[in-house]
C-alpha cells in the first residue's frame, strides 16, 4: 500500500491545499514575516477562508502553525484566553486551518464572546476539525450562554449524530446550566444515553473515530523517510486534496490519549504537532494507533517520528514504539508492519550532496543511505512489542 507518512504530513501542513503550489526553490527561511492571506474583516467569512487556504504555501503553513502554538501556551498553559486571541487572529491570518478556528472558539468563549465563538466554530467545521461532535457542542455551550435554548438543543442533536458520548459532561458543563432544566433537554438524554458505559471508555471511541483505518500492511520505506518539508518529495506523490481534507491534527481534547502532549503539570506541549496517521482493530480489545509528531522549533528543518501506540478496550495505554522518522538530516528510520503483526524497524545514515544544515534543501539531494542497524518486534495479543531474534540465512538453517 501507499505509505501513509505523505498523507499525514501533508494533512498538518498542507490542508486542502491543491497540489502544484508548492516552491520547493525557497529556502523556506520563516524569520522573515509573511504577508497576510486573509484580512481581518474576512476572518469568518467561509468564501473567503477557502479562497485563502488554496493560496497558501509551505511556508506560510510553518509560520502560521509558530505562531498558533505559542497562542496555545498562552491560552492553554498560561491561563491568558485575551492574549492568546490575538496570537490566534494572526495566525489563521497567515494561514487559516481548522484546529487554529476551534482554538479560537474556545479562547473567545472564555471571554464571554459568544457570537464571534460561534463564527469560529462554524469555520473549524468547514475546514473538517476533528472530532466535528466538539464544534456542535461548544457551539450548543454558546447558544446556552445566550438563552437561544432551541438553538442549544438543536446544536447537541448535531453534536450526538457526529459521535458525541460524554452523558458526564453534559450533566456538569455549568455552560449549559441554562437550558439543563428544559424539558427538550430531558428528552434528549432519555434519548440518546441509556448505557452505562465509563466515560473514559467513551472518550477513546471518540478519539479513535479520528482516525482512518490502515490496512492490513502498513510500511514507511527509506526512500519517503528521508524526506523533509521542503524536499519536493514530501510534497508530491498519490496524495490529492480530497485525501488530505479526511484527517488532520490530533485535538488538544485528547491529549490524555497522546504520548507527550501533555506532560506532568497537564499543560500542552507547544514545540511539536500531532498528526493523525491512522488505525487497526487487534485481537483481544487491542487497538493499534498511529500518529506522527512534528518538532516545530526548526527553522529550515522539520524533524518528525511517526510512532506505534497500543490500547486496551477502555484506552490504557500499553506500549509504544519508534516506527519511522527523519530525525536529523544525517539519520532516518524505515518501518514496515506486516499482516502477521511483525514490525521491523531499519535505521540509516545519509550522506548528501552538500550538508543542508548550512545550505538548506533547494537543489540537494541523499547521495547515500547506509544501514547502520534493524530490528524485529512481534506485537503480541497483550498489545507489547516483543522482540524477535533475526532468523537465520536458508544456507546456516541447511547445515
Amino acid at each position: 500500500m501507499r505509505p501513509v507518512l505523505l498523507f499525514c504530513l501533508l494533512v498538518s501542513l498542507c490542508n486542502c491545499l491543491p497540489s502544484g503550489k508548492h516552491d520547493s526553490s525557497s529556502q523556506a527561511t520563516t524569520t522573515t514575516p509573511l504577508p497576510d492571506i486573509l484580512a481581518e474583516k474576512n476572518l469568518y467569512k467561509a468564501d473567503s477562508v477557502q479562497a485563502a487556504v488554496q493560496k497558501s504555501n509551505i511556508v506560510a503553513a510553518l509560520q502560521g502553525k509558530k505562531i498558533f502554538l505559542k497562542a496555545v501556551d498562552l491560552y492553554h498553559n498560561q491561563k491568558n484566553a485575551a492574549a492568546s486571541i490575538e496570537l490566534f487572529h494572526k495566525s489563521i491570518r497567515i494561514y487559516p486551518d481548522a484546529k487554529s478556528y476551534y482554538e479560537l472558539g474556545n479562547a473567545l468563549r472564555d471571554m464571554k464572546d459568544y457570537d464571534q465563538s460561534l463564527d469560529a466554530y462554524s469555520i473549524a467545521i468547514v475546514l473538517k476539525f476533528a472530532p466535528v461532535s466538539m464544534c456542535y457542542y461548544n457551539k450548543a455551550c454558546s447558544f446556552s450562554q445566550l438563552s437561544d435554548t432551541l438553538s442549544a438543543i438543536d446544536q447537541l442533536s448535531c453534536a450526538i449524530k457526529q459521535g458525541y458520548t460524554d452523558k458526564a459532561q453534559l450533566l456538569d458543563d455549568a455552560a449549559l446550566d441554562p437550558i439543563r432544566n428544559t424539558d427538550n433537554f430531558r428528552k434528549m438524554l432519555r434519548t440518546n444515553f441509556k448505557g452505562k458505559i465509563s466515560k473514559q471508555t467513551l472518550r477513546f471511541y471518540s478519539y479513535l473515530c479520528v482516525f482512518p483505518e490502515l490496512g492490513d500492511s502498513f510500511a514507511i520505506k527509506k526512500e519517503d523517510a528521508h524526506a523533509s518539508f521542503y524536499n519536493e518529495v514530501s510534497l508530491s506523490g498519490d496524495v490529492t486534496p480530497g485525501a488530505a481534507r479526511s484527517g488532520g491534527s490530533i485535538s488538544y481534547g485528547f491529549a490524555s490519549f497522546v504520548p507527550g502532549m501533555e506532560d506532568s503539570r497537564f499543560s500542552r506541549s507547544v514545540s511539536q504537532e500531532y498528526i493523525v496517521v491512522g488505525k487497526k482493530a487487534l485481537k483481544n480489545g487491542i487497538f493499534l494507533v498511529a500518529y506522527t509528531t512534528l518538532e516545530m522549533m526548526g527553522d529550515t528543518m522539520l524533524p518528525w517520528s511517526t510512532y506505534l501506540q497500543t490500547y486496551d478496550s477502555t484506552g490504557k495505554q500499553l506500549d509504544n514504539k519508534l516506527f519511522s522518522c527523519f530525525c536529523d538530516p544525517q539519520k532516518i528510520v524505515s518501518g514496515s508492519l506486516d499482516a502477521n503483526q511483525v514490525l521491523q524497524i531499519t535505521e540509516y545514515e545519509q550522506e548528501w550532496k552538500t550538508d543542508p544544515t548550512e545550505k538548506g534543501y533547494a537543489g540537494n539531494s541523499v547521495i547515500r543511505q547506509t544501514q547502520t542497524s534493524t530490528g524485529r518486534f512481534k506485537l503480541g495479543e497483550d498489545g507489547m512489542f516483543i522482540a524477535q531474534e533475526e532468523p537465520l540465512p536458508v544456507s546456516a538453517k541447511k547445515n
